[in-house]
């Protein structure tokens, strides 16, 4: 993707969450959903002990200060390790190792110079990465059976983030695009008043627009998926160049 020309962005509002009131609610739906998910061990699936985006100061570094004109809304943060979520800006994944960040960056050719120096260029086009849930969500625990599927995660608990954060980011931010990568943030999307009827019958790489704000369908981006959604991965990368 060429090197993003300054647009007039919409009227927005610096977001930060409340992270304290949001592990406090995180912690409570553990106790009360767990006889809804008996199958899943909600207390070892679900860290409650702290929120990577306050960890690695997502919202207080790396906001574009003029305001996003592309919002990247993933899933939830990284279960597989904390060196692996987005705003680690020690951390890049190693070799020839394909995560997120490295896809997600390739994507819009911010390559050179440190993790740093990418998130820097990455906020300087004014674009932001969210997650639709705040907190770990871990798919797989060493006491689940030899290969065994990984846990989705359950629909009440992206319904209880959005109403937690979400909604209230999204409207405060105003973002001019939301780029969606994966299932659980077009669910999480599909439960914002506004944007459900829009969002109901749509694929990788669909491009909607809701009102002023336009929306685009992707799927998550890693290793696995480019393979298999790798036709509706560059339409959806298409898309957002055409409106660029």
């Amino acid at each position: 993707m060429p090197s993003i020309k300054k647009k007039q962005m919409h009227q927005f509002a610096v977001f930060i969450p409340d992270y304290d009131a949001i592990l406090k609610t995180y912690s409570r739906y553990v106790v009360e959903a767990q006889q809804r998910h008996k199958k899943l061990d909600l207390k070892q699936r679900i860290d409650t002990n702290y929120l990577p985006c306050e960890l690695y100061h997502a919202y207080d570094r790396w906001q574009p200060p003029d305001g996003i004109d592309i919002l990247f809304l993933a899933e939830s943060p990284p279960w597989s390790g904390e060196g692996n979520y987005f705003y680690n800006e020690d951390f890049e994944a190693p070799g020839d190792r394909m995560n997120l960040s490295t896809i997600l960056l390739k994507k819009l050719h911010i390559e050179l110079g440190t993790k740093e120096d990418k998130l820097m260029e990455f906020r300087r086009r004014s674009c932001f990465l969210s997650d639709s849930v705040k907190c770990v969500f871990k798919k797989r625990l060493p006491t689940d059976p030899p290969g065994a599927r990984r846990k989705k995660i359950p629909r009440d608990l992206i319904r209880l983030s959005v109403g937690l954060t979400l909604k209230e980011e999204i409207a405060s931010m105003n973002p001019r695009i939301i780029f969606l990568l994966g299932k659980t943030a077009l669910r999480a999307m599909r439960y914002i008043e506004g944007f459900s009827p829009d969002l109901q019958n749509v694929t990788v790489g669909d491009h909607k627009k809701v009102g002023d704000t336009h929306i685009i369908v992707c799927a998550f981006l890693s290793e696995r998926n480019l393979k298999r959604f790798d036709k509706g991965i560059d339409r959806a990368f298409k898309e957002l160049e055409l409106l660029h």
